[in-house]
């Protein structure tokens, strides 16, 4: 509502926060309403618990033993009406939603059995007839059970001719790149009957409000689901507009343009209807506004108070349809606060299918300073920048009360206050994905001292110029490949791509080796069951290809470690390639010397490649865990290993 302080010579307004919550509510009510069905005989729950809230993903009724009971009645003479969808929607006062349906019976009736009696919670009894919402808020007085109520629904009329825009609030909020435009439109209704235009019949007609938006407006958001249409280029409203007066909110952004470019914005803003009053109005600390000549001229008008804070106030009444004014926003910068702000630790959950890349990010904020971080103004404090397609926003409730939204610019807007110390920050999005190779790129309002990144490994090949690579990391159901980053500075990009694995692309150096090591196994089976009980001239080489070969093994046996130590392998299938080549390797030594006799100029190189070979099946002194041939640290205990590590068995 609003009023008016002649003591201060001020003018007190706030918008109808609840208004607004019970109007969105009305609207979730009739969507949900609209998969009910009707004409039910009699009074009955879609399911015992609540199919309403699960079909919308909502959890039902907190449970008690109260009970709400009501009759559905016609504005007209107040005659019972059958077979209405109805819903029960509560709030509680930690945020929390619940739902449950029904269908109204014969005699109007209804009841919602079992619900909790406390006082604390809010309730909105909701109906949808004839495609129009209707709703009663109710909460439950200190010790009561039974609550009853007359919910009065009405025909609705497509006839906008009673409809009037009584007044215009503009409010100019700085973004994170540009101006954030809310609108508040007070709309009267001098008739008798709820105007509504069905968007079946909308064609021709004239909606019941239609406002152009200024040129380049983005990100449009408003409370009243589909009666509100905007094309690009103009907000057109259908209903349903009630007797009296009720306000329509809606709000989008205005980019400035390129960063370090005009830090000025000039609206056009028309009004086809007319209107009795409009006022603009911007915190004090704010984008400063003024009315440059041309069109209708905007006064100052007496400042507006928010939440005790004065807002300056442009202001002109009685224009006639067609009218327009020009607004001139001029930006102030913002005053950086990432210095007072390091990211402590963040955490990235990446997980991609089919169709989209889900992204899950955990931060741990740390603000120096015994005070927290305010914004005067209402301008942002941080702006998260996300991926432009990023869809299906959500917030933890420890972010939310950061001041957290979505900017117009796509990006998160932290307004705070943030307090002193540390404070969790975490969001989850999405990401459609209509490429085989998927790009993810991130960069921070602030300093990160540990960045890790972990993906859901699904068969997926990775690539970053910007981490490092960790051993992978297993839980009960699943692996994540792991990255990892140190120092990141505030703005500076992180990127990645993510792309399947595929099947025909050329094979890892593991893989090779494997296929390699299988080969060889088959072709020494083959080749030295004629050699051992043939003596020829040929066998004096038989030594240095057996030496040669087993070099080859040693080799795969490092690059088997390389590649684990780089988290493209698993432990698995690294303890089963390295298994079996350090046993290809002591079946090479055992060849070597049983032909070591043909070739005594062998002798010297022989004694080196025992050596090496028994260095392959060392074990650790501490815990007698198998060692990589080259091995400084046991990767079991962590033991450092000595020269005189003790052999893993008779190797030699």
């Amino acid at each position: 509502m609003n009023k008016r302080c002649g003591a201060t010579g001020s003018v007190n307004i706030e918008f109808e926060r609840q208004r607004t919550l019970v109007f969105k509510t009305l609207w979730l009510c009739g969507l949900i309403a609209l998969g009910l069905g009707a004409g039910t005989a009699i009074a009955q729950p879609v399911s015992p618990h609540g199919a309403a809230g699960a079909a919308s993903g909502v959890a039902d009724i907190p449970a008690g033993a109260a009970s709400i009971r009501g009759r559905v009645v016609h504005e007209s003479d107040s005659s019972a009406v059958a077979g209405v969808p109805i819903v029960l929607y509560s709030l509680s006062p930690d945020g929390t939603p619940g739902l449950r349906g029904m269908v109204s019976a014969d005699d109007g009736t209804f009841a919602f059995e079992k619900v909790a009696g406390d006082a604390s919670i809010v309730y909105l009894v909701g109906a949808r007839y004839r495609e129009v919402p209707f709703g009663i808020r109710m909460s439950f007085e200190p010790g009561e059970t039974e609550r009853k109520v007359e919910l009065t629904i009405g025909e609705p009329t497509t006839d906008n001719s009673a409809a009037r825009i009584a007044e215009v609030l503009i409010r100019v909020d700085q973004g994170c790149d540009g101006l954030l435009i809310k609108e508040s439109h007070s709309l009267e209704n001098t008739g008798d009957l709820v105007i509504y235009v069905p968007e079946a019949e909308r064609a021709g007609r004239a909606p019941i409000l239609r406002v152009p938006v200024p040129a380049g407006a983005t990100h449009l958001e408003s409370t009243v689901g589909d009666s509100l249409d905007w094309d690009g280029q103009t907000i057109s409203y259908w209903g349903p507009l009630r007797p009296g007066r009720e306000e329509l909110e809606f709000a989008y952004g205005l980019p400035a343009g390129a960063p370090g470019g005009e830090t000025a914005i000039e609206i056009e803003h028309d009004f086809p209807s007319g209107v009795g009053r409009v006022r603009v109005f911007s915190h004090e600390s704010g984008p400063t506004l003024s009315s440059p000549a041309g069109g209708s001229q905007l006064e100052a008008g007496l400042p507006i108070v928010l939440d005790g804070v004065s807002h300056s106030v442009l202001e002109a009444s009685d224009l006639a349809a067609g009218a327009a004014f020009t607004l001139r926003a001029e930006l102030r910068p913002i005053a950086g606060v990432s210095d007072a702000i390091v990211g402590e630790e963040s955490r990235i959950w990446l997980d991609l299918d089919g169709a989209a890349l889900t992204v899950d990010e955990q931060h741990q904020l740390s603000v120096s300073g015994s005070e927290p971080l305010t914004s005067a103004s209402g301008a942002p404090l941080l702006c998260f920048a996300l991926d432009p397609r990023a869809e299906e926003l959500q917030f933890s409730n420890d972010t939310l009360a950061l001041g957290l939204s979505r900017d117009p610019s796509g990006a998160v807007a932290v307004r705070g206050p943030i307090p002193a110390g540390a404070s969790p920050f975490a969001l989850r999005y999405r990401i459609p994905v209509d490429s085989d190779v998927v790009p993810f790129v991130r960069e921070f309002p602030f300093e990160i001292s540990l960045l890790s990144i972990l993906i859901s490994d699904t068969g997926l090949v990775i690539e970053t110029p910007d981490l490092h690579r960790r051993r992978p990391v297993r839980t009960e159901d699943r692996k994540y490949l792991y990255l990892e980053a140190f120092g990141v500075k505030p703005s500076a990009k992180v990127r990645l791509s993510i792309e399947p694995f595929d099947i025909h692309r050329p094979m890892p150096q593991w893989a090779s080796a494997g296929i390699a090591l299988m080969a060889g196994l088959f072709a020494i089976g083959f080749l030295t069951v004629p050699l051992r009980g043939v003596a020829t001239a040929s066998t004096e080489s038989l030594p240095t290809y057996f030496a040669e070969e087993r070099q080859s093994v040693l080799s795969s046996l490092r690059s088997l470690e390389d590649d684990f130590e780089t988290g493209k392998l698993s432990q698995a299938d690294y303890a089963e390639l390295r298994q079996q080549l350090r046993a290809t390797a002591v079946n090479l030594l055992a060849l070597e010397r049983d032909n070591a006799s043909r070739d005594s100029a062998q002798d010297s190189s022989q004694g080196k490649d025992v050596e090496i070979a028994a260095a392959a099946a060392r074990a650790c002194g501490a815990c007698k865990a198998e060692l990589a041939p080259d091995a400084i640290f046991c990767s079991k205990c962590g033991t450092r290993v000595s020269e005189e590590s003790p052999s893993a068995g008779n190797s030699a």
